[in-house]
């Protein structure tokens, strides 16, 4: 009989296993005027938690949020709420609780939390505000985590994040918490979030309405994760988080969605839109609005004269033209556009702003943004010659398109964080690491 032993990630990636515990007890419940007592069982992950009881009231049925406290195992205090989204079965109601208390801790010293989303295999440890802050690497391994994703549609327990004071806020570290998965999600691509804090060891499990949530990750690598940059990276984005303003902090929230959208879809219409609406937003902020809009009334103005001549010409050739071909007509003259496409010109001006001396085919870029944000589709190619004209039918250049908007993206959220370290390219079918600095001056050959 032939003996195979499957390594562990292959066993991990079979299984989608999530670590999770169970407690039993019992609850009193407050809905509106009605209250109930009832035996519980609390299931929590690194996810959710869910909470089966007895449910014979009528009340309870109703829409609205119910209220519990009581005790489980080893005396333990239990508190939450529940929403009004229930199951039932036999007897037994289950809910999903979007907030619980499990334990009690007078003197908070550390919290911790896993990561979902995110599998930095390194170890590392910087400090900010005073607060000890390690990165640990989860049981899952990142090609793991991917393969369960594709296979079991199950996102697994990544990284977890343990930060370490003498008398820590559970309001102050969720904050601080909210912060790094902005900073982790357009450098591993994924829409990192966590949802229960476990303080000083399990002393204390809580979990809040007011975390992250998630639904894309990409699960990639954008920069050279290792434990000389990332310390860095994270200790001076805290830092210099502080001090942006709400277009910086939203430009980084902005990249980590576009990129781990990407990233999840592949090269692909859904991808593309996301990323043109990020990359169009971004020149926004060195917009010089006089000039844009004596542009804007100038063009209305030709416009306008144009539409008199137009229909002028009409008036002189009745019946000669069907008022489809009138309202056509007049359509297309509404849509010309200034000489230099706004779109463009925003674009043009967040590169010179960040020093690039290199950009993408603005040719390309108008051609695909205008019939994806018109028609949500790629352009067709055109059947009048000449057929092969790569202008008329830049869909075989989406994709070296969609990579360079991609580094744009994540090098808008580098320079806001100060870093000018190694990220990840893809040349030729190879993945190798180039600095962001030559990156900019177009040196990646």
């Amino acid at each position: 009989m032939l003996n195979i032993e499957l390594d562990r990630d292959l066993i991990g990636t079979l299984l989608g296993e999530n670590t999770s515990k169970v407690y039993q007890g019992r609850a009193n419940f407050v809905h509106g005027g009605a209250a109930y007592s009832s035996n519980i069982i609390v299931y929590t992950n690194a996810s959710k938690a869910y909470i089966e009881y007895n449910d014979t009231i009528e009340a309870f049925i109703q829409d609205g949020i119910v209220v519990f406290d009581g005790l489980v195992e080893e005396e333990r205090p239990i508190s939450g709420k529940i929403g009004p989204s229930k199951n039932y079965a036999d007897g037994k109601t289950i809910a999903e609780c979007f907030e619980l208390s499990i334990g009690a801790a007078t003197n908070v010293y550390k919290i911790e939390a896993v990561l979902m989303g995110c599998y930095i295999k390194h170890e590392f440890t910087f400090h900010y505000r005073g607060n000890k802050i390690t990165f640990v690497p989860g049981t899952n391994t990142l090609s793991m985590a991917n393969r369960t994703k594709r296979l079991n549609h199950i996102i697994l327990e990544g990284n977890r994040v343990v930060i370490e004071h003498g008398n820590l806020s559970i309001d102050g570290v969720n904050q601080m918490l909210w912060v790094i998965c902005w900073l982790l999600r357009p450098i591993v691509a994924s829409e990192v979030y966590y949802k229960p804090l476990i303080i000083n060891d399990g002393e204390l499990i809580f979990y809040s309405p007011k975390t992250p949530s998630g639904k894309r990750f990409g699960m990639s690598e954008k920069i050279l994760m290792s434990t000389a940059t990332l310390p860095t990276y994270f200790q001076d984005g805290l830092i210099k988080w502080e001090k942006l303003d709400p277009f910086d902090k939203q430009t980084i929230k902005d990249a980590g969605h576009a990129l781990a959208n990407a990233e999840e879809l592949g090269y692909s219409e859904l991808a593309m839109m996301a990323l043109l609406a990020a990359i169009e937003r971004l020149g926004s902020k060195y917009g010089n609005a006089k000039a844009e809009s004596t542009i804007g009334k100038i063009v209305k103005n030709l416009k306008d004269e144009l539409k008199e001549k137009v229909n002028t010409f009409f008036d002189n050739t009745d019946g000669e033209l069907s008022d489809d071909h009138k309202s056509n007509l007049l359509l297309s003259i509404g849509n010309i556009k200034p000489y230099d496409d706004q779109v463009v010109q925003k674009v043009k001006k967040h590169l010179v702003n960040n020093g690039f001396k290199t950009e993408p085919d603005f040719k390309i870029f108008k051609k695909l943004r205008d019939n994806l944000m018109h028609s949500g589709v790629w352009p067709k190619k055109s059947k009048k010659p000449p057929f092969n004209d790569p202008e008329d039918y830049p869909n075989q250049k989406s994709n070296e398109l969609q990579d360079q908007l991609e580094t744009i993206m994540l090098i808008a959220v580098l320079d806001l964080v100060g870093y000018d370290g190694l990220i990840a390219m893809s040349k030729n079918g190879w993945r190798t690491y180039v600095w962001v600095y030559d990156v900019k001056l177009g040196n990646v050959e």
